[in-house]
């Protein structure tokens, strides 16, 4: 079994100075118990807004002066839960993929022993050659409700503790509803054993849990693919920097060592660590990863440029402006990380109408209760009739169509480079008909290619040696010439130079630039 990780608790210190911040939230169940932590950690004095999420496990918050947010952390602990620091991508992703393992063995243990359950109660339904009568029928119902204890004890406890949490403070939601359901199936079959009815529900109760801790699981899933996409930027930064020592030799340290002020040295081909201003030798950089645009940038002595650009000509040293964690691309991921907590409208109709169905469900529960007695039907009746309402009443859906389906558009679209700010960008976006672009050439896929060669000779032969002499430069236009020209040739010397090269390949002088470098 895989150990369970312990991400650090919260420390309010951390975030002195600022007013808003992204904070996780450890063991919530279901989006209702999502919403009754936001409602709650709202309550606190100071508190501006909680917008928690439950596929992100998380909560955006923002605070004014006054605010204690200590008061956050007894309060989120007091309901059952932990708030907990903002956990680097590689901690949420193995924390999320231990949980989904723990969901996959309670999953594993309603089936193994719910089968059962659901196989000894099928027997006493069809009831063959008058099996279900006597002290056979009466054996089996007891068989049934053994098998059917170690689902509920073991795999429907945190159901149990999910629906209590959210009910203590005014926000009953699914599971709730589905805690009062199979509670209700289970009292009234031990009731029926006791009186000696083989009529039980037993079957009811583990067939609830076994389909609930399945979609926990599928949500686990998608919860996991969230966090993937949400910290896709820092996937792209290099953990370590070349400090420049006195001496003008550089040492490999961890970038988040690195202090403001310090010089650092981005070797060609690499890319920049951390934000800061050049210092020394000009260079172009590819700055894609910010911009979008494919044609590489000059920047010169003075200039600043930003985690996540690559140098694309020389080694150049680079004083850092802004450490790990105020990174113009960090800045950004908050942003992201943030903004995917706002509810756009189609949430919050999901999650008014959540709320409604759950006390509504138990209400109509209660009335078919009430009634069927009024008019005569038997307890017994009565019973099964209020327990068949809630049931049937789960919201599962509501709560969480809107949510899921957000964030596998928001995964889909990172795989393809674009980010939302933004839920209200996505939900706006699926209303468009028509999309008018104002700039030419951003509508690529970022990679230059090469179209036609213009030669006197033979133009297999040309971009082959072309090929050869850009072998090893980290510049899209070399990228595209070596995809046309293949690998048949290799340089024998290559000298990169400003804007251009001059390499030596099988015994012939190849010389490739811009027409100045040529020229000169």
């Amino acid at each position: 079994m895989t150990a369970r990780i312990v991400v650090p608790d919260f420390d309010p210190a951390t975030l002195h100075g600022v007013n808003r911040a992204v904070v996780g939230i450890d063991g919530l169940w279901c989006p209702s118990c999502a919403a009754a932590v936001g409602r709650s950690i709202e309550k606190v004095a100071g508190i501006k807004s909680a917008q928690v999420s439950f596929v992100s496990a998380s909560a955006a918050l923002s605070w004014g002066p006054e605010a204690d947010l200590s008061a956050v952390a007894r309060k989120v602990a007091a309901m059952g839960y932990r708030l907990t620091a903002s956990a680097p991508a590689c901690d949420k992703e193995r924390h999320i993929v231990a949980e989904q393992q723990r969901v996959a063995i309670r999953l594993a243990v309603a089936v193994a022993f719910g089968m059962w359950t659901m196989l000894l109660s099928i027997l006493l339904y069809i009831n063959p050659d008058g099996l279900a009568e006597g002290a056979t029928g009466y054996a089996i119902a007891l068989a049934a409700g053994a098998t059917a204890l170690p689902v509920i004890a073991f795999a429907g406890t945190p159901i149990f503790l999910a629906g209590w949490r959210t009910a203590r403070v005014g926000v009953p939601g699914m599971d709730s509803l589905v805690g009062l359901g199979v509670a209700g199936a289970v009292a009234a079959s031990i009731l029926a054993l006791l009186t000696g009815s083989v009529h039980i529900w037993f079957d009811t109760a583990v067939m609830l849990i076994a389909l609930l801790t399945l979609g926990r699981l599928f949500e686990m899933g998608t919860l996991l693919q969230a966090t993937r996409a949400i910290d896709a930027l820092g996937t792209l930064l290099p953990e370590t920097a070349k400090l420049v020592t006195a001496d003008g030799n550089t040492r490999e340290v961890l970038a988040r060592d690195v202090a403001v002020g310090t010089l650092i040295r981005v070797d060609a081909g690499a890319r920049v660590p951390l934000d800061g201003e050049i210092v020394t030798l000009a260079s172009s950089f590819d700055t894609s990863v910010m911009t979008g645009e494919a044609v590489a940038r000059a920047f010169g002595v003075g200039d600043t440029v930003h985690a996540g650009f690559v140098n694309l000509q020389r080694a150049s040293d680079i004083r850092v402006m802004a450490p790990v964690g105020a990174r113009r691309i960090d800045i950004i991921g908050r942003d992201i990380a943030t903004s995917l907590h706002d509810r756009p409208e189609v949430h919050r109709l999901a999650d008014r109408l959540a709320r409604i169905i759950v006390p509504l469900a138990i209400g109509l529960a209660a009335a078919v209760l009430i009634t069927d007695l009024l008019i005569g039907t038997g307890a017994q009746a009565a019973a099964l009739h209020a327990l068949s309402v809630l049931v049937i009443a789960c919201p599962c859906a509501v709560s969480l169509a809107a949510p899921v389906s957000h964030l596998a558009a928001t995964r889909m679209a990172a795989a393809q480079g674009i980010l939302f700010r933004s839920h209200a960008a996505s939900e706006t976006l699926g209303a468009a008909r028509s999309v008018l672009f104002d700039k030419t050439g951003t509508l690529t896929f970022g990679q230059p290619v090469v179209l036609d060669v213009d030669t006197q000779g033979d133009r297999i032969s040309l971009l082959a040696l072309a090929a050869a002499a850009e072998a090893g430069i980290a510049h899209p236009v070399a990228a595209a010439i070596r995809a046309a020209g293949g690998w048949s040739l290799r340089a024998d010397i290559s000298d990169r130079c400003d804007n251009g090269v001059v390499a030596q390949v099988a015994g012939q002088e190849i010389v490739l630039g811009d027409i100045s470098f040529l020229a000169g």
